[in-house]
């Protein structure tokens, strides 16, 4: 009786490379998370600098301080729709405001706009 040589893998063989296999499919989604949650923060990041760029302007735009309080509520109510715990500041100094947005766990920008 001629035995033929049966060729394949075993059963061993196929357990370690779906464990490798596993091992480097975690490792994927867990980059691929990161850089989801990165991209995310940059968006908001992003997002947050152009708010504060529309406070400068209508600070530039308005020429008292009594017509800027309305501007100013306006503004909070943006930055409350697109960000979560946000807050807006407008402060007069001298001859300047300072514009602090606080967002997103506590991050902060802040411009001086000058008139």
């Amino acid at each position: 009786m001629i035995y033929k040589s049966i060729s394949g893998f075993t059963l061993t063989e196929v357990i370690i490379s779906l464990f490798l296999f596993s091992i480097f499919s975690l490792t994927i989604n867990s980059v691929q998370a990161l850089a989801v949650k990165n991209t995310l923060e940059n968006f908001y990041d992003q997002l947050a600098i152009q708010q504060v760029k529309n406070m400068v302007e209508r600070v530039q735009v308005a020429n008292n301080f009594n017509g800027l309080d309305s501007q100013i509520r306006v503004w909070n109510k943006e930055n409350s729709i697109l960000f979560s715990n946000s807050k807006g500041e407008v402060q007069r100094n001298h001859q300047s405001y300072i514009i602090t947005l606080t967002y997103m766990n506590q991050k902060q920008i802040k411009a001086i706009v000058s008139i």
